[in-house]
C-alpha cells in the first residue's frame, strides 16, 4: 500500500519581477504571481483511482511612484475538481472523468494504449519478403 505522500502530487510556482519602470511615466511596477496545483490520487482497486485536483492562481501588481504605493491590483482564480480514472497507463482502454465543483462542468477522456514491438514487426516483415 502506498504511503500518504505517494498519493499527493504538488506543483508550486512563484515569481516576483522586482520594481520595473513603466515607459514614458514616472511610475514603476512590481508584479508577483503564484500558481499552485495539488492533486490526490486514491487507489480504489487495481485499475480504478479516485482523483481530486485543486488549482489556485493569484496575481498581484503593485504600482508605485518612487517608494510610495499608488495602486495595488489583485486577481486570481481557483479550480476544484473531483473524479475517477480507469486503467491509468495500462494496456487497452483507459479513461478519466472529472467534475468541476464550482462551475459544474464535466470533462472526460478515453484512450486506447497498445505496446508494439517494432523490432518483432520488422523481422516478421523481412522474413515474408
Amino acid at each position: 500500500m502506498a504511503g500518504l505522500l505517494d498519493l499527493i502530487n504538488a506543483n508550486v510556482n512563484y515569481t516576483k519581477s522586482g520594481k520595473q519602470d513603466i515607459a514614458n511615466t514616472p511610475l514603476n511596477i512590481d508584479s508577483e504571481t503564484l500558481n499552485l496545483i495539488l492533486g490526490l490520487k486514491i487507489p480504489v482497486s487495481e485499475k480504478i483511482n479516485m482523483i481530486t485536483s485543486f488549482q489556485r492562481n493569484k496575481v498581484r501588481d503593485q504600482i508605485g511612484l518612487g517608494d510610495q504605493e499608488v495602486f495595488v491590483g489583485e486577481g486570481g482564480n481557483r479550480k476544484r475538481m473531483i473524479g475517477a480514472e480507469y486503467n491509468p497507463k495500462g494496456q487497452g482502454f483507459s479513461g478519466l472523468i472529472m467534475k468541476d465543483i464550482d462551475s459544474g462542468d464535466t470533462e472526460g477522456r478515453i484512450e486506447y494504449n497498445k505496446t508494439v514491438d517494432f523490432n518483432k514487426m520488422l523481422s516478421n516483415f523481412m522474413r515474408r519478403r
